[in-house]
Parts: C-alpha cells; structure tokens; sequence
C-alpha cells in the first residue's frame, strides 16, 4: 500500500505531521481521514543495533499483527483505544519490519503534555482511574503504561495508545497493580525531570479513587 511509504514524493503532501518518540510516527490524510502511521521500533540496546528489524517466527507471532489484533478487539469491546485502520509486515529472509496506521483521535494530547501546562481536576483523574480500570476488568495488559500513552481529550475523557506487545490475559491483581505502579513511576519520573509538573500525592489519590469506584 502505497500509503505506508509517505516519503515518496508522490506521498509527501499526505504528511500534516511528524511525531516525536520511540518510534516513527507520522499523522497522514488518507481518503478524506487523518491516520497515525507508526513504524515499529526497537527500544533498548538492542534498538541501537537492529533499529527496526526483528527475527522471523511467523506472521500471527509478529509484533504488528499482535497489536493491530489486540486493537480491534480492544475496539470492538467498547474501550477507548485507536481504531486499527491497516498494518503492514515486510519479511526478508529471517527478519521483518512492520508498520501500523490508525485512526487519529482528534483534539487529544498527551497526559504528561497536558500537566506540563496545568493540573488535572479531581474527577478527570478519577476518569482516569475508571478507565483504566475498564481495560483491566477485560483482560487488557498494556506493556508500557505510562503517561505519554494516556491521551486526554477535549471532553475530559481519556484513551490508552500504543499497545505494542500488549495482550488479553485473565484479569489478576498482580499484573494489574504492576500496571499501575508503571504509570506512577513514570508520572514521578517526568516530575524528577521538571519540577513544575502538575502532579502530586492528591492526584494520585484521586486516580486511584476512580480506579476502585464501582459504576
């Protein structure tokens, strides 16, 4: 698909925007609808020696066809996540690449971004917390939840981004309460790093309010 190679001078003007972070994002028009397109990439010491390629162990155990399959039933379940729009798998030989493209979801921003400018209310970390604990009373085990994958929107909801190795187990505590000590430590992490923050004991208290809140 043609789409997925938005550097070819054909595809250039479908490019409105180009997102920092692990990977390569970039925010495309495609047939009137804005679409994320991220090429998976590797994170670590590894990321720095195979950048973007992975070994060959079949096509349902690739990285891409987990996500974009956890997605859709992520999304017909009801639960705020990105809708899977298209994924790509190259293999050569023992390695492949791989991309993902989504739909975007307009008018959000990121949790840490929206704290580096002002607090969050009391009930939207409460949201927060219930929606999480949506995801986690269906199975839904998020690998890297943190504040940079939590998007608010202009309504005060929230969405969950970035399922990479992501998967539907059989709802525990243990793993659902690493999840959210995940999240802390990467709330207090971008605070150590900028004092100004809006984040504080008080929000936490209050996301973990509206986690253990039964609707």
């Amino acid at each position: 698909m043609e789409a997925f190679d938005p550097e070819r001078p054909e595809n250039r003007e479908r490019v409105i925007a180009t997102m920092s972070g692990r990977g390569q994002v970039q925010v495309l028009e495609l047939n009137g609808l804005e679409v994320v397109l991220r090429h998976f990439r590797r994170g670590g010491l590894l990321g720095r020696l195979r950048d973007d390629t992975f070994v060959w162990t079949g096509l349902q155990r690739s990285r891409i066809f987990r996500e974009w399959h956890l997605l859709r039933a992520l999304h017909e379940r009801g639960l705020p996540v990105p809708r899977p729009v298209a994924a790509r798998v190259l293999r050569r030989g023992l390695l492949y690449r791989g991309d993902i493209m989504t739909l975007r979801l307009p008018g959000t921003e990121s949790l840490a971004q929206r704290l580096k400018i002002a607090s969050l209310p009391e009930s939207q970390w409460r949201t927060i917390g219930a929606t999480l604990r949506r995801f986690h009373e269906a199975g839904a085990y998020h690998a890297d939840l943190n504040a940079m994958n939590i998007l608010m929107d202009t309504a005060g909801g929230c969405h969950v981004i970035d399922w990479d190795k992501g998967q539907l187990r059989n709802p525990r505590p243990r793993w659902q309460h690493a999840n959210l000590r995940r999240l802390r430590r990467s709330l207090e992490r971008l605070r150590e790093r900028d004092s100004r923050l809006h984040f504080g004991e008080a929000d936490w208290d209050a996301l973990m309010s509206g986690y253990r809140a039964r609707p």
